[in-house]
Order: C-alpha cells, then sequence, then structure tokens
C-alpha cells in the first residue's frame, strides 16, 4: 500500500492515492495507531475531497476509519455522519463494498447508540460476520473496543496461503504414488518433494499425509486435477 502511494503520488492518479491512503488508514486504526490512522484517513479525505471523488468506493476505508476513531473519542454524531457517508460509497458499488468494510461498518453502527449515551440499545449480532476468514483479526480489534458483542463466535482459522508449487505436491499426496515417484513425474529432485511437503503439513497444521489432504478437503483447498495424462495427473483426479 505504501508502494501504491507513491506511485500514485507521482503519477496524479486521485483513485489510486485515496484507496491506498484508506486502506493503511484502517490497517494503523486495527492495530491501535490512532495518530497514524487519524493522519492518514485525513490525507485520503483530503485528496477525495479535491478531486470530487468522496463518494465513490475507493473512499470507504478512509470514512469507516474517521468513524471509528469518532467512536472512540464518543463523538457519536460525527461517528454516524462518517459512517454514513461510508455506507453510501459501498451501496454505490456493484458488489455493496469489501467483506472486512461492511462487517466493520455493521459494528460501528451497532456501537453508536452505546456511544450517544444509550446504554438500553440492543448490540445484536451480524449476519454472516462470523463466517468470514478474513475477519479474525479485526473481530478481535473490536472486541478489545468493546464494539463486536461478546456472542458473535471467532471464525475459524484460515489455513495459510500454499504456494503454486505446494498446491501441486498437495494433489499428488490424494493419490498411491511415493514421494520419490512424485520426484520423477515432476521432475524435481527428491529433497525438493520433501520440503514441500514439510511445507504442506505446516501450513495444513497437519502431521501426516492422510491428515494433510483431510484438512484441505475441510476447508476447500483442494482443487480437482487434469482429466487424464500421466501417472501424476491420474494421482491429481482422486483430490
Amino acid at each position: 500500500m505504501r508502494e501504491a502511494v507513491r506511485e500514485a503520488h507521482g503519477a496524479r492518479h486521485a483513485l489510486v492515492l485515496v484507496g491506498a491512503l484508506g486502506s493503511l488508514a484502517l490497517c494503523a486504526y486495527l492495530t491501535g495507531d490512532r495518530g497514524q490512522a487519524a493522519a492518514l484517513a485525513d490525507e485520503a479525505l483530503r485528496t477525495a475531497r479535491s478531486a470530487d471523488v468522496t463518494g465513490h468506493f475507493v473512499a470507504v476505508a478512509a470514512h469507516l476509519c474517521r468513524a471509528g476513531l469518532l467512536l472512540e473519542d464518543a463523538r457519536a454524531l460525527e461517528a454516524g455522519e462518517s459512517l454514513a457517508r461510508g455506507e453510501a460509497a459501498m451501496a454505490a458499488c456493484a458488489f455493496g463494498g469489501e467483506p472486512h468494510q461492511r462487517a466493520l461498518a455493521r459494528a460501528v453502527r451497532a456501537a453508536l447508540p452505546r456511544a450517544a449515551g444509550d446504554d438500553a440499545a440492543p448490540s445484536g449480532e451480524f449476519d454472516g460476520v462470523a463466517g468470514a476468514p478474513a475477519l479474525s483479526g479485526l473481530l478481535a480489534r473490536l472486541r478489545t473496543l468493546g464494539v463486536v458483542p461478546a456472542g458473535v463466535p471467532e471464525p475459524p482459522p484460515r489455513i495459510r496461503d500454499l504456494s503454486p508449487g505446494e498446491r501441486r505436491i498437495l494433489r499428488a499426496l490424494c493419490g498411491p504414488l511415493t514421494l520419490r515417484e512424485i520426484a520423477d513425474e515432476l521432475h524435481v529432485s527428491r529433497n525438493t518433494v520433501k520440503s514441500q511437503v514439510r511445507a504442506v503439513f505446516k501450513k495444513l497444521d497437519a502431521h501426516s499425509r492422510s491428515g494433510a489432504v483431510a484438512r484441505a478437503r475441510e476447508r476447500g483447498v483442494l482443487q480437482p486435477g487434469p482429466a487424464s495424462g500421466t501417472r501424476y495427473e491420474a494421482s491429481c483426479r482422486r483430490a
């Protein structure tokens, strides 16, 4: 994002600049750096105003970041105004905004009555929030602020991304080929295969070949392999 900010400044590309600054602001906010978050959000919104794009989806992150900061300061009316701008920009998107942005908007919206002094206001729960893997850190941060209701469970831990080579090895593990045979089929060394298998096990939190395959299937990581061809491809079909 910092590189995007530098490039956008050089190219005078307002949309990219607003989006990158807003994303950096949101990152700073969620990691507790209020000063940096406020400075970046303000810069993003100044740029958005000068380019007349405050209602564009690229400004959503900056609006939501500012709403969160104002909410923490118990400035409920101003937080509501910033939130409304962010929600309007999200509503203008064909896809309705990014999942983490929608979740944060709902969380801030739910907390507004309490910030305004309405202690009896129900907090409610957020449809679909618990199932979004990308929200684990966001939910943890919002819980520390007292924004997310305690009844919203933690999402399941997200499997770290596998590299293309690791996915190729994972598919091969579904079949009967030994590691040496997999290496021969892929024209790589056995040590390379062993290293990739260890990486797959670590990322899937597995301790065996069958355990890695089972866990990958549970999380939808495995994709069907080619329909025909080599022994490797025949092994992949078992995915």
